[in-house]
C-alpha cells in the first residue's frame, strides 16, 4: 500500500475508533449518547493515530479524570501520549528504514519506543513549563478566573 494511502486509510480508521468508542462508552455510563461525546471521541482518535499513521498497518488504527471542561487533556495530553508511544509499539517493519526500529510487537528491540518515550516526555516537559509561566503571569496580573 502506498504511504499516502496508509496514512488516509489510519486516519480514517482512528477517528471512526475514537468516536464510535467514545460514544459507545459515553451511553453505557450515562445512559443516553451525546454528539460532544462521539466529537471528542474523533478528536481524540485523530491525536492518537497521527503520528504513527505512516508506520502503523491500517487495521492497527483502532483502539479501544482531569477537571477539564473542554477535554482538551483527554485528547491532547492523554491521546497525543498515547499516539507517540504507539508507533514504538505497532510500527511495522515494512514501513521503517531499519527493522530495529519496528515496534516492540514487530520485533522491533525497544529503541523505537524509546524514542518515543523520551519525545514525549520532552513535550510533557516543555508544555508544562509554558503554561505554568502563563498562568502564574495570569495570576500575578488578577486575570485568572479561578
Amino acid at each position: 500500500m502506498y504511504m499516502a494511502s496508509r496514512v488516509a486509510v489510519c486516519t480514517t480508521l482512528g477517528a471512526c475508533g475514537g468516536g464510535t468508542t467514545a460514544l459507545i462508552l459515553h451511553t453505557i455510563h450515562h445512559g443516553i449518547p451525546e454528539m460532544i461525546a462521539s466529537l471528542n471521541g474523533i478528536l481524540g482518535g485523530l491525536v492518537s493515530v497521527t503520528a504513527g499513521c505512516a508506520y502503523m498497518e491500517p487495521y492497527m488504527a483502532l483502539r479501544m479524570k482531569i477537571d477539564d471542561p473542554v477535554d482538551a487533556c483527554a485528547v491532547h495530553l492523554a491521546c497525543g501520549s498515547w499516539g507517540l508511544l504507539a508507533v514504538g509499539l505497532f510500527a511495522s517493519p515494512k514501513y521503517v528504514e531499519n527493522s530495529e526500529f519496528a515496534g516492540v510487537f514487530f520485533g522491533g528491540n525497544g529503541a523505537q519506543l524509546g524514542i518515543q518515550l523520551l519525545g514525549a516526555s520532552v513535550i510533557f516537559i516543555w508544555a508544562s513549563f509554558w503554561t505554568g509561566v502563563a498562568f502564574l503571569t495570569l495570576f500575578h496580573l488578577g486575570w485568572l478566573r479561578v
